[in-house]
């Protein structure tokens, strides 16, 4: 028998899984679960049933004596925490008896700079309106954006008239507080003379000292009426030692009463005049021919010139004068202007019998 040829793994034969190397059984490494693995090797470790101490029952546990625990109390009293009982102590009596509530206030920067009345008016604005905000978004859904704007529209204009009503009334108050309980003295003092009774001088100012007439700028320098042809200087009175009402010292000038509201603004504005000397006209001589409608202007100091119209004239006896009505202005919430002189008769060695006053407002 002739030799047979060596075959080689390179021989087409053995392509495929016929070139894959043999394995043995014993050298493949197995999968396996961990978790098998881990009860594995815990059965493995468990120690034998003959090997775990042995547990009393319950019936072999006895209960600790009182001569027991008052001997482990004796042994540890010197180490025992006297602070821990005295806590205990004070703990059980918190309970038996509360505490008193105690307000507690709020913590206040120091360095903080106080806050004026402005800014907790403010606050209190801001508060106000969340608060409404608040209370008007249900009703808001029921309205279309026109009809709220009309309605908000409506509340401002109410505020504003409400402060202008409440200024208004404030500033007539403080007018009548001032005189009030001063013309009251005066009409007792005077037996019906509001007016000096002094005689004033009758000599006209010069040109000069006319035109270089200066006053404070926001009160009155010069009056005038066209309808009188009255162009006079504003001076300042107040009140006598006698208690009278004071005149300008000359008969061709006006007199502002330092009492009254300043020119234009809230209140009335006070001025008088001389109806005569008993020998010459004075400033005021023709006020009565004033009628409703009139014009009469005020210039001040800084040169503003302020129209009045004449709304009505009164006449009052000079013991029973209105001096209330005369620094109160004629239309609430607008500036007036009032003009008072004698009228009347002059009985012989006796003064004027009735006062004039023409009652203006602002235009």
């Amino acid at each position: 028998m002739s030799e047979r040829a060596h075959i080689g793994l390179d021989n087409p034969a053995f392509s495929g899984r016929l070139r894959r190397p043999f394995v043995p059984p014993a050298s493949r490494v197995a999968k396996t679960d961990p978790e098998q693995s881990f009860l594995t090797d815990y059965v493995a470790r468990r120690p034998a049933a003959n090997q775990l101490p042995e547990i009393p029952e319950p019936a072999d546990i006895q209960p600790a004596s009182s001569s027991s625990i008052a001997a482990f109390v004796t042994a540890n009293a010197a180490t025992a925490p006297l602070v821990f009982h005295e806590k205990q102590t004070a703990l059980a009596s918190s309970e038996a008896t509360p505490l008193p509530a105690v307000d507690l206030e709020p913590i206040e920067d120091p360095d903080a700079p106080a806050a004026s009345w402005l800014e907790a008016w403010q606050d209190q604005l801001i508060r106000w309106v969340t608060n409404l905000q608040a209370k008007l978004e249900p009703v808001s859904r029921h309205y279309s954006p026109l009809q709220l704007s009309l309605f908000g529209m409506a509340c401002l204009v109410f505020v504003i008239g409400a402060l202008t009503s409440l200024q208004t009334a404030e500033s007539n108050h403080n007018a009548a507080a001032q005189v009030s309980a001063l013309f009251r003295q005066v009409n007792r003092q005077t037996a019906g003379s509001v007016l000096q009774s002094s005689v004033p001088s009758t000599a006209k100012p010069a040109a000069s000292a006319f035109s270089q007439y200066t006053v404070a700028p926001d009160l009155a320098r010069y009056i005038r009426i066209p309808k009188l042809g009255v162009d006079a200087r504003v001076t300042q009175v107040g009140v006598t030692n006698s208690g009278a009402l004071g005149t300008p010292d000359n008969i061709n000038d006006t007199a502002w009463y330092n009492a009254s509201a300043k020119p234009g603004q809230p209140g009335a504005t006070l001025i008088e005049g001389h109806v005569s000397s008993g020998t010459t006209a004075g400033v005021f001589y023709n006020l009565k021919a004033l009628a409703p409608g009139d014009t009469i202007q005020v210039e001040r100091g800084d040169g503003t010139v302020l129209n009045y119209q004449v709304v009505r004239t009164q006449a009052y006896a000079a013991n029973n004068v209105d001096m209330q009505a005369a620094v109160t202005p004629v239309t609430a919430g607008r500036p007036g202007l009032n003009l008072i002189t004698c009228n009347g008769q002059v009985a012989p060695g006796a003064d004027f019998n009735q006062r004039l006053i023409v009652f203006a407002q602002q235009v």
